[in-house]
């Protein structure tokens, strides 16, 4: 059985005010799935980033301990992260086909300086969709590579994963 994914899930982000939601200075991608830490990063315009993901990598329960690293400002990053997730940017607006969806899979959304964003799904099974995996994918491996040994600024812990969501 095909699904489309609903198209309001892909575009512009319209708070109730019915406006485009305000305009950040960088790109930041969310991620979280059944049984593990969820994570956010954020390549801002100057190149400076911040990536939030729990301690020891992925978690089987809650609570969890999150770490949040910083990378200082230097030029390429944004645009690396912006050309890694231009096939992302390509089809928000756009209905994605899925032949099949699995809901505990990877899921997220990526949003954009300007406000636009567009909110993926790793389990959404179909050709339509597998670009938008593979962006996702190349940009967080690149980010991550970044971070790795990257400074720790804030440890906190969260309980429940809208608590993650407050920070």
């Amino acid at each position: 059985m095909k699904k489309l994914l609903a198209s309001a899930a892909f575009g512009l982000a319209v708070p109730a005010s019915g406006q485009v939601a305000a305009p950040g200075d960088g790109i930041t991608l969310s991620s979280n799935a059944w049984s593990t830490a969820p994570t956010r990063w954020t390549v801002h315009r100057d190149g400076s980033v911040d990536d939030a993901r729990g301690a020891g990598g992925p978690a089987i329960t809650l609570p969890v301990e999150m770490v949040t690293h910083y990378l200082p400002p230097m030029r390429g990053r944004y645009a690396t992260i912006e050309h890694l997730l231009a096939p992302v940017r390509g089809v928000v607006g756009r209905k994605i086909e899925c032949v099949s969806e699995h809901s505990d899979d990877y899921r997220g959304r990526v949003v954009w300086s300007d406000g636009v964003w567009l909110t993926y799904s790793f389990g959404c099974d179909g050709p339509a969709n597998q670009p938008i995996i593979d962006s996702v994918r190349a940009a967080s491996a690149q980010v991550s590579a970044w971070t790795a040994n990257a400074p720790v600024v804030r440890r906190y812990r969260i309980t429940t994963p809208k608590e993650f969501n407050k920070q």
